[in-house]
């Protein structure tokens, strides 16, 4: 995977080109609103002093019909700008990937990871990925994840929003190990006796650190040392203090899921700010290189392991 000093070089040789362009046609868009209220003053101010009401119906046809022409243009530009920049940086990236802004992932893949128990009536998703990292074969989307309010029947509280990534193991495995965020215990009460009625029990990783910082849980079915390679917790552990977010991962047969909470939607561009910012491409490019990173280091040691083992 591409360090960010090279994703910086990247972008000033082939991404800001592309959002300069961008920028050309957000500006154009500005433009033309700021003309649209314009004719829409001196409309109204023609027809109060005129008092020719005629005149009213007559400026007010086209001029619905332009609002809906560019209202029809800025939701052309907000949904183009995000594919043609992912699809730039996923050519960047080493990695073969294909990409589908309104595809994701199915709401019964999500539930697999035993992270949530939820009915999830609220759940929608975007920017689809698919690809591989060496022998692992994985998919990963955004996704947001509403539940009811136990409060109120009109709300909905959040269950997860951010970025859920399933990848395929090589070697196949049976069993279940659940690695869930300490922080979020008082909410993930329901998870944890979905997991103790599944019989799984509390996993004490021997790892410093580890336990203070995550919850563990593995089922009888599954063997550790097969299922996790032994200096993966420390890769796991270092993932999470980077990032500096909630993680969630489970292994579950022959599956590895994680969850990254992300309460902003990643790469959404401005219409009334520029685009042109290295910040912007930057967060999504960082979040990409995380998790694909912590994959390559998970096949690493699950290749190593199997060779050991031969």
């Amino acid at each position: 995977m591409q360090d960010l000093n090279e994703f910086r070089l990247f972008y000033n040789r082939t991404l800001y080109p592309e959002l300069v362009r961008q920028e050309r046609i957000r500006k154009r868009l500005i433009v033309l609103f700021v003309l649209s209220l314009l004719v829409l003053a001196v409309s109204g101010w023609a027809v109060y002093y005129l008092k020719m009401p005629i005149l009213a119906l007559l400026i007010w046809i086209p001029f619905t019909a332009y609002s809906s022409f560019l209202g029809w243009r800025i939701r052309k530009f907000i949904g183009g700008f995000k594919p043609k920049v992912v699809q730039l940086i996923l050519d960047f990236i080493v990695h073969p990937m294909t990409y589908s802004h309104k595809a994701y992932l199915p709401k019964e893949r999500f539930l697999q990871s035993r992270f949530f128990m939820t009915e999830a009536p609220h759940y929608k998703g975007e920017d689809f990925i698919t690809g591989q990292i060496g022998s692992l074969h994985f998919e990963m989307c955004e996704l947001d994840v509403r539940d009811q309010s136990k409060v109120s029947s009109n709300a909905m509280m959040p269950v997860f929003r951010g970025i859920f990534f399933i990848a395929k193991t090589e070697h196949s495995f049976n069993g279940e190990i659940v690695i869930l965020p300490k922080s979020e215990r008082p909410y993930l009460t329901r998870t944890i006796k979905d997991l103790i009625r599944r019989e799984h029990q509390a996993l004490k990783v021997k790892y410093p650190g580890f336990n203070d910082k995550f919850l563990s849980y593995i089922n009888p079915y599954a063997n550790e040392e097969i299922i996790i390679p032994k200096d993966f917790y420390e890769r796991l552990f270092n993932f999470s203090n980077k990032i500096n977010k909630k993680v969630y991962i489970s292994f579950i047969e022959g599956y590895i899921y994680i969850a990254v909470w992300e309460p902003k939607d990643i790469l959404e561009p401005h219409i009334l700010r520029p685009n042109t910012s290295f910040k912007l491409v930057h967060e999504f490019y960082t979040d990409l290189y995380n998790i694909i990173s912590l994959m390559e280091e998970f096949e690493r040691s699950e290749r190593a392991s199997s060779e050991f083992a031969s």
